[in-house]
């Protein structure tokens, strides 16, 4: 089964004019490796299993993600991104005081 990368699916459906709305998908184990998500709504999505390396999470927002065993996520990464008490998180990420 060919899954498209969270990336390639912001990118197709920001062109159709959803703005990035990918909330409450199914992503785990997808690559966003390089890429810029800026603004990209992934709240309530899986993204367990995600390689994050190098990704432009700039006011991405996770709220009520899960982002457990996420490959290669940085605490600078989440710090620049928008989430909430809910939000899942690898152990080695502390969560935000901004995050509520």
């Amino acid at each position: 089964m060919f899954k498209l990368s969270i990336a390639e699916d912001a990118i197709r459906h920001h062109a159709t004019g959803s703005e990035k709305q990918l909330q409450g998908r199914n992503f785990s184990g997808a690559s966003v490796q390089n890429q810029w998500l800026l603004a990209t709504n992934l709240s309530h999505s899986n993204l367990r299993g995600v390689n994050f390396l190098g990704a432009d999470l700039r006011d991405c927002n996770v709220k009520d993600a899960d982002l457990t065993d996420a490959l290669f996520l940085t605490q600078a990464q989440i710090n620049a991104a928008i989430g909430n008490a809910a939000t899942q998180l690898p152990r080695r990420l502390l969560r935000p005081s901004h995050w509520r």
